[in-house]
């Protein structure tokens, strides 16, 4: 807990000296070098998956261990019981048996989530239903998988968000890659099926199935800091004993429980063939919201285990790629020295010099554009003028980084150490691109001897 306000003076420290050193000197190359540098490194991330294409990994189709998938649930009456049919009915089975349960711990919801899936427990033999005592109740997504894990009945830990629908195949797809006795955890790839209720959560479309799932794939190459997600996530239960279980004082606990899996040795593998859809958030002020949430997370996990990151003992792509991506998050920070000189230099008239020339920066950003347009391009095969549009609103779609980190400073310097769930409220929405088993699995109506196909979506 120190350690986020020690790294947030540190940091403020760092920002203000940045500033006046650059206002007393009026040069700046050396902010735009800090901005090029994490540039070519996200140009980097994208290019890679698209050269190499996602490695092949040692896996076991016949590997079937013991599955306890874990919905953590509050006030969620809305999309609790379409997630947990479509979790039931996923086929992974055993002796001709499911091979898994389904754990929803209600964490002393105040609607009709606890009614409804009492109901559903009558029905459904593979679900167990856990009503948390009311005086734990609140604090976090965390505590409650870690109280979770008493429950768990599984070698393997699957963890769910309430709004989720996954393919039926989901388990049977990514359950062998932990075959691998380095391997503590893989990540699903995860869809948006509200995509088309407005401009935003389209581009959530566009950021989660598309760029993350391409960045995904560049770190399973590289054999960098594969992420695990708070949405589709298996992992050992060894794994997640041996770091100390989910940590409780995290906003993030799924980069979290990343880092520390690395520290202790364990690889996360991605799996972009096992799919699994969630509701995009349909509000401007509710994704900012979300976005501050995950910064304020993102900022203390680089407080907490930085240096702790970089002492350990792990392959040194894993090393340098995971130490990156803990950095990264304060590059917001640094764009707004960066305005700083902008308003000094409209209102003061300040002017200030640099070797680098202009047209590097232009080029830069060429190439960092292409390099979306082809992302997209090879998802979509939409026309040109619509891709480039799309490609712009996604650019400026992620300058809501560049107001919600600095917030998540703010609160990271007050170094609050309670945890409130603010959760993400989700409307329930009729999950049109999800595939027709999916929908059937939804209604309570999924048969196993069915096929099904996409109605529509991104391959």
């Amino acid at each position: 807990m120190r350690s986020w306000i020690y790294g947030s003076v540190f940091i403020a420290f760092l920002l203000l000296s940045g500033a006046i050193f650059g206002l007393l000197v009026k040069r700046v190359e050396w902010l735009q070098l800090l901005m090029l540098f994490f540039t070519f490194y996200g140009l980097y991330l994208m290019v890679i998956s698209l050269i190499t294409g996602h490695r092949k990994f040692l896996k076991n189709d016949c590997y079937r261990p013991y599955v306890s998938a874990v919905i953590a649930a509050r006030n969620e009456e809305n999309v609790i019981e379409a997630t947990v049919r479509s979790l039931c009915s996923m086929n992974y089975k055993k002796n001709n048996k499911p091979n898994f349960e389904v754990i929803v711990m209600d964490d002393c919801s105040t609607d009709g989530t606890y009614e409804i899936l009492t109901s559903l427990q009558k029905e459904l033999l593979n679900l167990k239903v856990v009503r948390r005592s009311p005086e734990v109740c609140g604090n976090g997504k965390s505590a409650v998988l870690n109280e979770a894990l008493n429950y768990c009945d599984g070698e393997l830990v699957a963890v769910f968000d309430a709004d989720t629908r996954v393919e039926p195949d989901f388990l049977k797809k990514s359950v062998a890659y932990l075959y691998d006795s380095k391997v503590g955890g893989i990540q699903g790839r995860v869809r948006i099926y509200n995509a088309k209720t407005n401009i935003l959560t389209s581009l959530q479309e566009d950021e989660f199935s598309i760029m993350n799932h391409y960045v995904q794939m560049t770190k399973d190459v590289m054999e960098g800091l594969t992420g695990l997600g708070g949405n589709g996530q298996i992992t050992k239960k060894k794994a997640v004993e041996d770091v100390g279980g989910w940590n409780e004082l995290s906003t993030t606990e799924d980069f979290d429980l990343t880092v520390r899996l690395a520290m202790k040795g364990w690889h996360v593998r991605y799996c972009p063939e096992a799919v699994l859809w969630q509701e995009g958030v349909e509000a401007w002020g509710a994704l900012l919201r979300q976005r501050v949430r995950w910064a304020e997370g993102l900022l203390k996990c680089l407080f907490d285990y930085f240096w702790q990151f970089l002492a350990a003992k792990m392959d040194f792509s894993r090393k340098i790629d995971g130490a990156l991506s803990m950095v990264r998050i304060s590059v917001s920070l640094w764009i707004m020295v960066g305005y700083t000189f902008v308003f000094a230099t409209l209102f003061h008239g300040v002017i200030f010099y640099s070797w680098i020339p202009p047209w590097f920066f232009f080029g830069t950003s060429v190439l960092l554009f292409s390099a979306m347009l082809l992302l997209m391009w090879k998802n979509t095969k939409i026309n040109f003028v619509e891709l480039v549009l799309r490609v712009f609103r996604y650019w400026f779609y992620n300058f809501v980084w560049v107001v919600a980190v600095p917030t998540a400073f703010i609160k990271c310097l007050k170094n609050t150490n309670s945890i409130h769930w603010d959760k993400t409220f989700h409307k329930g929405h009729a999950p049109y691109p999800v595939p027709n088993m999916v929908k059937a699995a939804v209604k309570g109506e999924f048969r196993e001897s069915e096929s099904y196909s996409y109605v529509e979506g991104i391959d």
